[in-house]
This record gives structure tokens, sequence and C-alpha cells, in this order.
């Protein structure tokens, strides 16, 4: 036999380390149930407290920064608006003019003294200056009404007067006609005479002529000026024609009477 070289003889050893089967060795890990621990319900009631506090508080902050914005808004506004050239420039007069940019100026001061006040604090201030401005509106509207209730009353005066010389109403009494004129003419010249008196005052001063009194004024020329213009034109009396008609008929309506009583023939 041939003898195996040392080659063959290390395959063969390679083969039988292969063949062996690997040794497993099991052992037994301990397992245990660990829970968290959860808060007491005191516990979590009090946090529940804590956490709505916490978010009161934030809303509060944001609140009165909310507040502190409108406030210095109002500020920065009305300057602009009572400077000579401004809306309301018109309406003051030099004296109020100066003491309401005073009262500006110290408010404005205040809120940079003042960040992290309570919005009731700043809301309290923007009344107080919102008040400060309606006075000035105020003034402003009471003169533009006053404007408009004056063309209220020239359109009246001057309906009213066109109406007594109207074909329509030649049925109503001249002396009637007349009153209407009259009070026309009266409160024609009383409002000449407010509108000269209003051109002499500042629009800052009591208007010569007030709302109130102009729609007084409007209100009764209307009133006793459609009372005479309402009277009803008279029925036309019959004429002639119609009167010998009317007899006529009553003429045949007897003879058919007369007729219709008389006795038949034989």
């Amino acid at each position: 036999a041939e003898e195996e070289g040392p080659a063959a003889t290390k395959g063969k050893a390679r083969k039988r380390q292969k063949k062996k089967k690997p040794k497993t060795k099991r052992t037994n890990v301990p397992v245990s149930e660990h829970r968290a621990v959860g808060l007491s319900k005191t516990a979590l009631d009090e946090a529940v407290r804590a956490e709505h506090a916490l978010r009161a508080a934030d809303q509060a902050v944001r609140e009165g920064e909310d507040r502190r914005n409108d406030y210095e808004t109002l500020i920065f506004a009305l300057r602009d608006k009572i400077a000579e050239g401004g809306a309301y420039g018109e309406y003051l007069s030099p004296e109020d003019r100066a003491e309401l940019s005073k009262a500006l100026l110290e408010a404005e001061d205040w809120t940079y003294e003042h960040t992290e006040e309570k919005a009731e604090v700043y809301v309290g201030k923007l009344k107080e200056l919102q008040a400060r401005e309606s006075e000035i509106t105020k003034r402003q509207a009471e003169l533009l009404h006053v404007e408009d209730k004056v063309k209220a009353l020239k359109a009246a005066i001057k309906k009213y007067k066109a109406s007594t010389t109207a074909a329509i109403f030649d049925h109503i009494a001249k002396e009637k006609l007349q009153s209407i004129v009259e009070e026309c003419d009266k409160q024609s010249v009383w409002v000449k005479e407010g509108e000269a008196a209003q051109k002499e005052k500042k629009k800052w001063e009591k208007p010569a002529m007030t709302v109130a009194e102009l729609v007084v004024r409007t209100t009764a020329l209307t009133t006793m000026a459609s009372e005479i213009l309402n009277e009803p034109r008279p029925k036309p009396p019959p004429t002639e024609t119609k009167k010998a008609k009317k007899k006529d008929k009553e003429k045949e309506k007897e003879k058919e009477k007369e007729g219709g009583d008389a006795p038949e023939p034989e």
C-alpha cells in the first residue's frame, strides 16, 4: 500500500474535528415585574390647581400687555389728531390743545414707568383718555349736524313758499296762503342771522344754532303749511245743462208713473 503524505493526514484530522457536536449550557434567568407608583389624588389635584394658576397668570400678563398697547396707541393717535392740521385741530382752542398735549406727554411717560400693571389699570387710563376725545368728537358732530339741519329748513322754506303760488292750491283762501309766506319769510330771516353769527364763531365755541332748535322750527313750519295745503278742493257746482237734463229725467219718470196708473181702454 502506498504511504499517505502529510497533506492527507491533515485533511482527515479536519474532518474528525467538524463531526464534533457543540455543547449547550442552559441557565435560568430571574425575571421580576416593577410598576411605577402614580401620584395620590391629593397630589394630583394640587398639581392641576398649580397648572391652572400658571395659565391664569400667563393670561393676565398677556391681557395687561394688550391693554397697555391699546392705551399707547390712543395716546399717539390723539397726538396727531389734535395738531393744528389734524382731524380735531379746528375744534380745539389753543389753550385746550396745549393742555391736552401736556396730558398726553404725561400719559406716555407713565406707560414707560408702568410696564407690568394689571389690565384693569390700563383700561381705567384708556377710558379717561377716551372721554377727553369724546368731548371733541361731540363738538365736531354737533356742527356737522347743524349744517345738515340748516339745509333741511331751507328746503322746507323753499318748498312751501313755492306751493303758495301753485295752481293746484288756488282754491285755498289767499289769507291762508299768505300766512305760509309770512312764516317762511320769518324762518328765512332767522336762518340768515344764525349763519352770519356762526361765521364769526370758532369751531370750538358753542354754535349759534343748535340741532334741536333747527328740528323744532322745520317741524313747526311743515305742520303749519301742511294743514293749510291739505284743504280739499270743493266740488264744482252743477252746470245749467246738467240741471236741465236732470229735470227732463224727472219729468219722464213722472209721465211713466202717470201712464202706468191710467185705466186700460175697453
